[in-house]
């Protein structure tokens, strides 16, 4: 009983670490955050203002419908079956990745780190 406790515990830890924000991912966000601010306080930042808010109204829903996707495909697609197409060392791999990410207009970095 003690083991299956142990198993169960270290399971349940993976599955809490993989929602863990990265340092380098909370520095963004704040300093962001910290220059969004400032554009509403220093009225010398008017120009910023309008460009962050142009900018976030242009691309909210892309990044909303990227999550989604995102997730839906992390939720229902095992790793196993997208390792068995992209996971390969040979050519076709390669190939596959690249007319994925053409189809996906992903960008070359992205798609070769998941072909890798």
């Amino acid at each position: 009983m003690e083991n299956c406790h142990s198993c169960c515990q270290t399971n349940l830890e993976n599955e809490t670490q993989k929602f863990q924000i990265s340092k380098n991912t909370k520095i963004t966000i704040s300093l962001f955050v910290i220059i969004f601010s400032a554009s509403f306080i220093v009225p010398q930042f008017g120009a910023l203002k309008h460009n962050l808010l142009s900018y976030i109204k242009m691309v909210w829903w892309p990044m909303l419908l990227g999550f989604v996707i995102s997730g839906l495909i992390d939720f229902f697609i095992p790793e196993d079956f997208i390792f068995y197409f992209l996971g390969g060392r040979k050519k076709r791999t390669i190939l596959l990745a690249t007319f994925l990410g053409f189809l996906l207009s992903a960008c070359s970095h992205g798609i070769l780190a998941i072909s890798m």
